[in-house]
């Protein structure tokens, strides 16, 4: 057991916990400034929203990467490839996610929706990402037995994290600015497939967490899980159209997204 591992991951669901009540409390303070426009009018409502929605989005990455770190050392015995890595990635999270509350509060905006700091905050995001991706796939490739679905999960979550982070950036582009549809869209779709990979990180984490309660494994090979893999797989990548609905598109590709997103949640709901 490496307590150095042991700690960072803790560090990073104690800073889950912590965002997570600050996105509940703001989230109180904007519904109440909806509802009664003149509550609380030193904090607008256009900041107290990105004030909300950060912090919760953060909570979710924040609980299932420090999840990821500690359950691989304790349960998995895999020892962590880089813990110095892993304390980066603790610390460049934190630094960033301080300056972007801190912009929001100044009313420094510049992004999108999800993302309404400047740009060039998504730049550490975005390495501290890579220091958790090299840090995962070097760490669990040291195994040498079949991989359980909670591996290729989290595996899945942190690649395509990258792809749907890059593309929710490609308004910067000329070609996708100029054009409010465009924008639109691919906005949309990048954040509807960004989502498929936190659920990535989420449903293995879930999976992992009953398979210890349950003292099975099996629960982790089945084929149920397995299936339950690529059916978010496939939500992932092709299911985002009902995260689109206020752009021309095909009632019917609206109607079989939602059918499996619907699904995928009751196929999760059996297995656990």
């Amino acid at each position: 057991m490496n307590s150095k591992q042991d700690m960072i991951g803790l560090q990073f669901m104690r800073l889950g916990m912590l965002s997570l009540m600050a996105g509940i409390l703001f989230g109180v303070i904007t519904g109440l400034q909806f509802v009664f426009p003149g509550f609380l009018p030193e904090l607008q409502f256009a900041k107290s929203r990105p004030l909300h929605v950060s912090p919760v989005i953060a909570w979710i990455f924040l609980a299932a990467i420090g999840g990821i770190y500690y359950y691989m050392a304790n349960h998995c015995k895999l020892k962590l490839f880089s813990p110095r890595a892993a304390t980066w990635h603790f610390w460049i999270f934190l630094a960033t996610g301080l300056v972007i509350l801190a912009g929001y509060v100044a009313g420094k905006f510049g992004g999108r929706e999800y993302f309404e700091f400047p740009p060039v905050l998504s730049i550490p995001i975005f390495l501290s990402w890579m220091l958790f991706g090299v840090n995962y796939f070097k760490t669990v490739f040291k195994s040498t037995e079949p991989w359980p679905v909670y591996y290729w999960m989290w595996g899945t979550g942190i690649v395509f994290f990258f792809v749907t982070f890059l593309e929710s950036y490609l308004w910067l582009i000329p070609y996708f600015r100029d054009s409010m549809i465009r924008e639109i869209m691919v906005q949309w779709k990048s954040y509807g497939a960004l989502t498929g990979s936190w659920n990535m990180l989420v449903y293995g984490t879930a999976i992992f967490v009953a398979s210890q309660i349950s003292e099975d494994q099996k629960t982790a090979r089945s084929k149920m899980a397995y299936g339950l893999f690529f059916l978010g797989l496939f939500n992932l990548m092709f299911g985002w159209a009902h995260h689109t609905y206020f752009v021309p598109s095909a009632p019917w590709l609206r109607t079989f997204a939602y059918a499996v997103s619907m699904t995928e949640l009751f196929v999760f709901g059996k297995i656990l």
